[in-house]
C-alpha cells in the first residue's frame, strides 16, 4: 500500500528485459519473437544480480525470468528468502511475481530451502511469459 500511496508502481509496458542465459530455449524464442513483433525498441539486460536487476525493472520497468533448466528442475532461487520477498513488493506496486504456474505468494513452503522458477515484473509481461511456460509443461508432459 506505501507503494501505490507514494506513487511507486511498476511501468505496465517496458522497454527491457532480462533472462537468465540459462532458460529453455523456446521459451526464450517465443519471447522473443513476441516483443520484437509488436515494438522493435524492446532490449535484454544482464547485470548478474537477482536484487539489481529487480530494481532495475520496478525503476525502468521490464521482467525477470528464471525459469526451472534441466540441471534445477525445481528451479535455483530459493522461495522463503528471495522469492516471497520480491514478489509481496512487485505485487504491492502493480506487477505480478509466479513461478509459471502459479503465484509466489500462494505457494506453501514444504521445505525450508526450497527452490522454485521465478518470473518477476509487470503483470503483462510476467503473464505473458506465464503462458509460455504452460507451453512449454504441456509439451513436457
Amino acid at each position: 500500500r506505501y507503494l501505490r500511496r507514494h506513487r511507486h508502481t511498476t511501468p505496465s509496458e517496458m522497454v527491457e528485459f532480462k533472462f537468465h542465459c540459462a532458460m529453455p530455449m523456446f521459451v526464450a524464442r517465443q519471447w522473443i519473437r513476441h516483443r520484437t513483433a509488436s515494438v522493435n525498441e524492446y532490449s535484454g539486460r544482464y547485470i548478474g544480480s537477482l536484487v539489481a536487476d529487480f530494481h532495475r525493472n520496478m525503476l525502468k520497468g521490464g521482467i525477470y525470468m528464471y525459469p526451472a533448466t534441466t540441471k534445477a528442475p525445481k528451479g535455483k532461487l530459493r522461495l522463503m528468502y528471495e522469492c516471497n520477498t520480491l514478489a509481496y513488493i512487485i505485487e504491492q506496486a502493480g506487477g505480478m511475481a509466479t513461478d509459471g504456474q502459479r503465484r509466489i505468494m500462494e505457494i506453501e513452503p514444504t521445505e525450508l530451502h526450497q527452490r522454485v522458477p521465478f518470473y518477476v515484473g509487470s503483470q503483462s509481461m510476467v503473464e505473458k511469459a506465464e503462458s509460455y511456460s504452460k507451453k512449454v509443461a504441456e509439451v513436457s508432459s
